[in-house]
């Protein structure tokens, strides 16, 4: 099913023409239960249809999708423990959830009846539920790169440097800016209180020039 197509040129950009977000509820009534998570490609057009780009043609867009299936045995269940016990709310993926909310709008299962925090009520008030903001996104025909995991933030103490364009792991990235091409470069990061002036966190700048980039504390 096409849900929206347009036409522009070659290293353009495409932009659906409204906000879409895709649903795909057939598998619904054999308790399967998809939620959107992201596009597989970006709207850049390169005029190949392969992410190898190999093949001239028109680009094919596919949303990807979070599955869960849903099934009970007794007293146990997809969202309990082998004691018949609710797992906990912050416990559920975002499409376990929506599945909770579908199959009790169906009747086949009771969300809460009534008492707080029993054993056998799958919701409870005062339950709680994490909320992660933001998404990395990471499509098939863009290459990307990490340099720091948000899991292992780098520090830096004034005395350290690392140097990205002579590690093996990184280096190719490092240089992005010798390349004529479009980039996104993304940072999260703080200085600390006793960060003196000047200070710079990242730099890939010439001095003589006067070009490139430099992030510095003031």
């Amino acid at each position: 099913m096409t849900i929206s197509a347009t036409g522009t040129e070659f290293t353009s950009k495409a932009e659906a023409k409204r906000s879409i977000i895709p649903t795909y509820t057939s598998g619904e009534a054999a308790n399967t239960f998809y939620l959107f998570r992201e596009w597989d490609k970006s709207g850049f057009v390169s005029g190949y249809s392969d992410t190898e780009q190999t093949i001239i043609g028109d680009k094919v867009i596919t949303a990807l999708y979070d599955s869960f299936q849903y099934s009970s045995n007794g007293n146990t269940n997809s969202f309990t423990d082998s004691s018949g016990k609710y797992r906990e709310l912050n416990e559920l993926t975002p499409v376990e959830i929506y599945a909770m909310k579908r199959l009790e709008e169906s009747h086949a299962i009771t969300v809460n009846n009534g008492n707080d925090n029993d054993d056998d009520d799958f919701i409870a008030i005062g339950d709680s539920l994490s909320i992660a903001m933001g998404n990395d996104i990471d499509y098939e025909d863009v290459e990307s790169h990490t340099f720091v995991p948000l899991s292992s933030p780098l520090v830096l103490n004034g005395s350290t440097m690392v140097d990205y364009s002579t590690d093996a792991e990184h280096s190719k990235y490092a240089n992005f800016l010798s390349e004529d091409r479009d980039f996104v470069f993304a940072l999260e990061y703080e200085f600390s209180t006793n960060t003196g002036s000047n200070s710079a966190i990242l730099s890939c700048f010439d001095d003589f020039t006067k070009t490139g980039l430099q992030i510095s504390s003031s």
